[in-house]
């Protein structure tokens, strides 16, 4: 199980040049709490925006993102959910323990 996890980790890496060479930002807006981290990567054709959270609570973040418009569709690339929202201010909601990887839903 763990490896077919990792497996689909590098199968997602591969898929997204922008998380090798892309630039690099912090994605959290207002929130300063330790358990939590996101960051944009962009590049190329395609932008990826990580979120994880390491606590043991469920988390409300706002994120910037770096997806080109206003309104976006995204796809959880983890989970298979579609999160959708403004791409300069996108609410999320993260149980505890997780990890999204988002990306534009084609």
């Amino acid at each position: 199980m763990l490896r077919a996890w990792y497996r689909r980790l590098l199968m997602i890496k591969r898929a997204y040049p922008s998380f090798i060479h892309g630039r690099l930002e912090n994605a959290l807006i207002e929130h300063e709490d330790s358990r939590l981290i996101a960051y944009n990567r962009w590049g190329y054709d395609k932008a990826v925006t990580v979120a994880v959270n390491v606590g043991q609570r469920y988390e409300a973040i706002t994120l910037r993102t770096r997806f080109k418009h206003d309104r976006v569709r995204l796809l959880d690339l983890l989970r298979g959910e579609i999160v959708t929202g403004e791409a300069k201010r996108l609410e999320v909601e993260m149980p505890p323990f997780t990890a999204l990887v988002l990306v534009e839903d084609p």
